[in-house]
């Protein structure tokens, strides 16, 4: 099998409910990140860069019109459109054969004839909404070279962080270990057992394994493994959890990993934090933008002098419809600036503003996200906040809580730090 003979598969399907306000009349992955980048453009540039990735498909089901016309005019044209190199997106539709998406497993089923068409021997299995650089040829050649039936990336992460929230794994070398048994090399490459989102991971040193929901499957594995989830009744997780040969909530996660150690496949684990993608990218970062607490942290942590991430690099750039946002440290102008954006004399600190949004003076926006298209009237003050795209922003947010709830911005449960002013809401 040769590792050149790869296609990546983008599960960008999901609602996203968690990132409510900003997955409202969008999609999850078409979620603007950093100013000018959507958040889909994070695997698809990972997957185009990866040399040995002829060929990528975006299955889409939940308001999937933006992403799909951002794709389509910003993507498709790199790609191609050749029978051996081409991106193609893959909607949600109901046939004689086929209905909504049931699962993440069953949106891969309903389109495996267009997956296998390609004649792949290896099938990349991705998130569309995860903060990552990654080279999928590092994980496929380690999957070759281990001889797996299936590999999944994963990265030790603390046991808080992961409880009810990631896909742990245990490898054989932990059981092993727990069982005072002598190791070798080759124990902490496998996987024994793996619980989706427990709340009590198991743990090594503090650490557990969390799975990042990036896969990689065998051509026949894929099949053999959504042929058995195929034949199982939908049902709920307790339904699953009291018979799990004969349920399924068709999500990769729940069912098909646990099926396929259950069945004594070989599953191995690819540790990311080794993963060097380019001399200029950090190596080992990965975000699971899951909450709103996640996504608001991790835009401001790219406007730091030296980011988490780099999303700048020359060696491994990520695309986006606007290409590179500028980027300042100045004093009274820190952040990052999306296409078009004007502003008149006014204090910008620490911010991301996107594309189109024109600021005007005297103006002071601070610790915020504009996503876009969005006027800020002269004088006013933006602290702490949110705002969505095509907002008229007259008055101060973020200054009055008390005001803020008033005007019904939307304050996150779990991060009352922040407001979440909606998409059109301010007009």
């Amino acid at each position: 099998m040769a590792i050149d003979d790869a296609l990546a598969v983008i599960l960008a399907g999901g609602q996203g409910s968690r990132l409510y306000p900003l997955t409202w009349k969008r999609a999850k992955p078409s979620v603007p990140l950093a100013a000018n980048y959507r958040l889909i453009d994070i695997p698809v540039s990972n997957a185009y860069n990866s040399g040995t990735i002829r060929s990528t498909r975006v299955i889409t089901q939940f308001e999937p019109h933006s992403l799909t016309a951002h794709l389509t005019q910003n993507w498709t044209t790199k790609w191609g459109t050749g029978w051996r190199s081409n991106l193609m997106v893959l909607s949600a539709f109901q046939g004689l054969d086929s209905s909504w998406y049931s699962g993440t497993s069953n949106a891969v089923d309903q389109n495996l004839a267009h997956i296998l068409n390609q004649g792949a021997k290896l099938i990349n299995i991705l998130a569309g909404d995860h903060v990552v650089m990654q080279n999928y040829d590092h994980m496929n050649a380690f999957h070759l070279k281990h001889g797996a039936d299936m590999t999944i990336a994963y990265k030790p992460v603390p046991v808080e962080q992961a409880r009810g929230t990631l896909g742990t794994l245990v490898s054989r070398e932990q059981v092993k270990r727990a069982q005072k048994q002598v190791t070798d090399e080759s124990d902490g490459i496998w996987c024994v057992n793996f619980m989706e989102k427990p709340l009590d991971p198991p743990e090594t040193d503090g650490k557990a394994f969390g799975s990042m929901g990036i896969y990689t499957f065998n051509d026949d594995v894929l099949e053999f493994a959504l042929e058995i989830d195929r034949k199982k009744t939908f049902g709920k997780k307790e339904d699953v959890q009291r018979d799990p040969r004969k349920y399924t909530t068709h999500d990769f996660g729940y069912d098909i990993i646990p099926e396929l150690l259950y069945r004594g496949l070989k599953i191995a684990m690819y540790p990311f934090e080794s993963e060097r993608v380019a001399p200029d990218v950090t190596p080992g970062f990965w975000a699971d933008l899951g909450k709103i607490k996640d996504y608001y942290e991790i835009n401001l942590a790219l406007t730091d002098i030296v980011p988490a991430l780099n999303m700048r690099s020359e060696h491994w750039p990520i695309g986006s419809a606007y290409g590179l946002p500028v980027k300042s440290n100045m004093p009274k102008l820190s952040g990052l600036f999306g296409a078009g954006v004007v502003w008149d004399e006014c204090e910008i600190i620490n911010s991301v503003i996107g594309p189109g949004t024109t600021i005007g003076r005297g103006a002071h926006i601070e610790n915020s996200i504009l996503l876009g298209e969005t006027y800020v009237a002269p004088g006013t003050t933006i602290l702490n906040a949110i705002v969505d795209h095509k907002n008229k922003v007259t008055e101060d947010i973020g200054i009055d809580r008390a005001y803020d709830i008033e005007r019904k911005f939307f304050v996150p449960e779990d991060f009352d730090k922040i407001v979440v002013v909606k998409k059109e809401y301010l007009s």
